[in-house]
């Protein structure tokens, strides 16, 4: 099976528990300002994917200026999984500056597909 992208969530803050879990606080699908530049940050980016056990991927916010790695590897999960396959999800605070208006989107690879 090919790497599969299921969501992707921005949001102005992000927490992640001792156990793991993920709160979003004010999610966003886009941003609107009077003035640019403009500097978002703290902003919250989760990706969440699935992929077979062994496979390489790299997940980063593209566009506009912006080229920023949120993550990359190999896919294995923190246990042996009973099936190839496996859910996970790549969440970080970053701070982006938009320099332009444009579309700035989350990309997920695996080898050289999009």
């Amino acid at each position: 099976m090919a790497i599969r992208h299921i969501s992707t969530i921005f949001c102005d803050y992000l927490i992640r528990a001792d156990n793991g879990r993920l709160s979003f606080i004010g999610t966003f699908r886009s941003i609107e300002s009077p003035t640019l530049p403009i500097t978002k940050a703290p902003m919250g980016v989760c990706i969440e994917f699935m992929a077979d056990v062994g496979d390489h991927f790299k997940v980063s916010l593209e566009g506009n200026g912006i080229n920023l790695v949120l993550g990359e590897g190999i896919f294995s999960p923190p246990h042996q999984p009973t099936v190839g396959q496996w859910i996970a999800s790549i969440a970080a605070v970053i701070g982006v500056q938009f320099e332009t208006v444009g579309v700035c989107e989350a990309i997920l690879r695996s080898g050289d597909e999009i």
